[in-house]
C-alpha cells in the first residue's frame, strides 16, 4: 500500500511539473542517453 501511494504521488507531481514547464516554456523533461533530466530547450 505504501509503495503504491508513493509511486502514485511521485507520478502526479512529475506530471504536474512537466505540464507547468511546458506552459512556461522554460524547462522540458527529456530522456537522453538513458537518463531523464530537465532541459531548457525542447
Amino acid at each position: 500500500m505504501g509503495y503504491k501511494f508513493i509511486t502514485l504521488t511521485f507520478s502526479l507531481l512529475l506530471l504536474t511539473y512537466t505540464l507547468a514547464a511546458q506552459e512556461t516554456g522554460t524547462l522540458y523533461l527529456k530522456k537522453v542517453n538513458g537518463k531523464i533530466g530537465w532541459f531548457e530547450s525542447g
